[in-house]
């Protein structure tokens, strides 16, 4: 194998699939990366066996092959040539032979014959929408889910469901939960499929261009997602997921509009007492059109009065302080509705017909 490409080009595709590479040991053959020159192009695969990134980027290749590299030392490499110049590889006696500039660096190569099958999958179907509305779609919910949960994995992901013309995101984890939907531009069969919310984060990373295209392609009970030059293959979780419909309350006794940055301040001010003793415990309550939001600790007591548009009636609800910051931190909408009752959960929604949902439960204040 002979190419030579562009430095800069090159690493930057390392810095995008390396995002695929185990982040604990598993195998010294999954933190390769796999390099196949061939045509006008080289192919670069990570994998951990749950998320795979494959990567084309142009080359002048004089002889095809392909070669397995210690994934991070590459990258780590390639990156110190942080100029816009050609960089030339090729393998020799097991060897990974770089040459840039007036450096010439040897790297010893993996048994590539060890390193696992990505297959190509034929779609059942596939939809399209701009980046930044799939970007939205996760960020707006990935929060909310369990990442670290291995006694119950399907909280680590987010569903991702379509339904006629529109695909939602789901996440929560026992606390809270997040809902966001995007109107597609025509019917789909109804789907869902369970992925993790920390590959679905590492997703949105690789999205550069708002305006354009993302293809979610499904295929094999797998979820291909296709921008570009690039390929990225999430493997569902296993397991039902939580009938989190029946968890939304059909009516509430309280409701109030409120400006969202300022009642972000207010919650942040009033809860850095709590936080410092690790509760994030903070009391809400609602008297006519005033909101009042106060902490107390070992350290001290915060207050803080917000005016609001109040329907229904006075009401005292204590949260976690983080759960509702998380919500607002992800809604750029200049007023948000709260709808309240005493022992069950809350929601967030938008003034009007918005795109998101959020549920927390109410904690109970002492």
């Amino acid at each position: 194998m002979i190419f030579s490409c562009n430095t800069l080009d090159l690493a930057d595709a390392l810095s995008k699939i390396s995002l695929a590479l185990p982040q604990r040991k598993l195998s010294a053959i999954l933190e390769g990366i796999k390099m196949e020159a061939e045509g006008d192009f080289v192919k670069l695969t990570t994998t951990n066996m749950d998320f795979t990134i494959i990567k084309l980027i142009k080359a002048d290749v004089k002889m095809s092959g392909e070669v397995l590299v210690p994934g991070k030392i590459f990258e780590e490499y390639i990156k110190k040539f942080n100029t816009d110049s050609e960089i030339e590889i090729s393998d020799e006696d097991d060897k990974l032979i770089i040459n840039c500039m007036d450096n010439k660096t040897s790297l010893n190569i993996l048994n590539i014959s060890e390193y696992p099958v990505i297959k190509d999958y034929e779609y059942d179907y596939k939809i399209s929408l701009l980046q930044k509305d799939f970007k939205d779609l996760i960020n707006k919910t990935a929060f909310s889910s369990n990442m670290n949960d291995d006694n119950r994995p399907v909280l680590k992901g987010c569903l991702l469901k379509i339904e006629d013309s529109t695909i939602q995101s789901i996440a929560l984890d026992g606390f809270r939960m997040a809902i966001c939907k995007k109107l597609l531009d025509k019917d789909y069969p109804a789907t869902e499929i369970n992925i993790a919310a920390k590959d679905l984060l590492k997703i949105t990373k690789l999205l550069e261009n708002d305006e354009e295209d993302v293809n979610l392609c499904f295929a094999n009970k797998k979820l291909v997602v296709e921008v570009k030059d690039m390929k990225i293959i999430c493997t569902p979780i296993e397991g039902k997921f939580v009938n989190y419909q029946a968890s939304i309350p059909k009516s509430f006794e309280t409701e109030i509009t409120v400006n969202t940055r300022m009642l972000e301040g207010s919650i942040d001010r009033v809860s850095t007492l709590a936080k410092f003793e690790k509760s994030n415990l903070i009391k809400t309550e609602v008297k006519g059109n005033i909101l009042s939001i106060s902490s107390n600790s070992e350290f001290g007591e915060s207050n803080e009065n917000i005016n609001v548009l109040a329907k229904g009636k006075d009401t005292l609800v204590g949260y976690n302080s983080k759960y509702i910051t998380d919500c607002l931190r992800n809604i750029s909408d200049e007023y948000v509705v709260i709808k309240m009752n005493y022992t069950s959960p809350s929601i967030i929604t938008g003034v009007e017909d918005s795109d998101y949902l959020y549920l927390i439960l109410p904690v109970r204040y002492r």
